[in-house]
């Protein structure tokens, strides 16, 4: 018997090397199939958050008399929901809105 000399693969053409790359492609899919949900729920949380902190405001502005104010609790109650402005509308109701007034010198 006489032993042949069987050419051996280049570097990217081994099955270590295709294994090596595939390995690598299935964990960056599966991080992007985890990351971007994981991203979409924390955007949605934090406008809904947003928008509770906005409720709690209208309902203080409501429970006032005659739906009337001070500059320095709409100003306080702005800065509590971490705002610039809060407007309130509904079928059959008049739009109430919370601004806050930028001075610029």
């Amino acid at each position: 018997m006489t032993a042949k000399n069987f050419p051996l693969p280049g570097l990217m053409l081994g099955l270590s090397a295709r294994l090596l790359v595939f390995t690598i492609f299935f964990v960056m899919l599966s991080e992007v199939a985890i990351y971007v949900p994981s991203i979409a729920r924390f955007r949605q949380q934090y406008l809904e958050e947003r928008i509770a902190d906005a409720h709690l405001a209208t309902i203080a502005v409501e429970a006032a008399p005659g739906d009337m104010v001070t500059d320095e609790l709409a100003m306080k109650l702005l800065d509590q929901v971490n705002a610039y402005g809060i407007m309130l509308s509904g079928a059959g109701m008049a739009k109430r809105a919370i601004c806050r007034m930028r001075i610029e010198s």
